[in-house]
């Protein structure tokens, strides 16, 4: 399993009340899940925060940044419709390009909430090593990264289909690069 890097100011309180506005203390290593999801999840939202706000210093707008960058990562699966309500005015010039008979657009792969649930799980694994250096969570005695990861995308953001199992079956696989 290849590791996942993490940005320099993960352990920077300061800079995770930047981000989120709050910041829980460091929970214990075991008996505490609660507290231990809402660190997670406040560490892992501060991370999509950081590369939010990294876009939207490039294209110096973060939510048309954002949008933008979205909308053409559709169109490139054959899904327009996000791109032409970005641009109403020349919504009727955009269009899908001509494919060959029988050719069909790739499916979207990065959009999967398994496959985010997995590369969260892999950030989980990776906040743990940082902050509970020579600490292992085993399956049968803790709640594991893969069930935190779980839990935050049915509960935090609502997808009720992510499974633990699901995000196991899919680790086991090549995912692609965490971002």
């Amino acid at each position: 399993m290849s590791s996942v890097k993490l940005p320099d100011w993960i352990d920077d309180d300061e800079t995770i009340r930047f981000y989120n506005g709050t910041v829980h203390k460091l929970p214990p290593w075991t008996g505490n899940d609660r507290a231990m999801r809402l660190w997670l999840e406040e560490r892992l939202l501060a991370m999509r925060e950081a590369k939010l706000a990294e876009l939207a210093e490039k294209w110096n707008n973060r939510d048309h940044a954002f949008e933008t960058a979205r909308a053409l990562k559709s169109a490139k699966y054959g899904y327009i419709q996000p791109l032409r309500d970005l641009y109403p005015d020349h919504a009727e010039f955009i269009n899908l390009p001509k494919r060959g008979h029988g050719k069909r657009f790739p499916p979207m792969p990065d959009w999967n909430p398994i496959v985010q649930a997995a590369l969260e799980a892999k950030r989980i694994r990776a906040l743990w090593k940082k902050f509970y250096p020579g600490r292992r969570r085993r399956l049968h005695d803790h709640t594991s990264a893969e069930e935190f990861a779980a839990e935050i995308w049915t509960k935090s953001f609502n997808f009720p289909n992510v499974t633990t199992d699901q995000i196991r079956n899919r680790l086991k696989k090549k995912l692609p690069p965490s971002k």
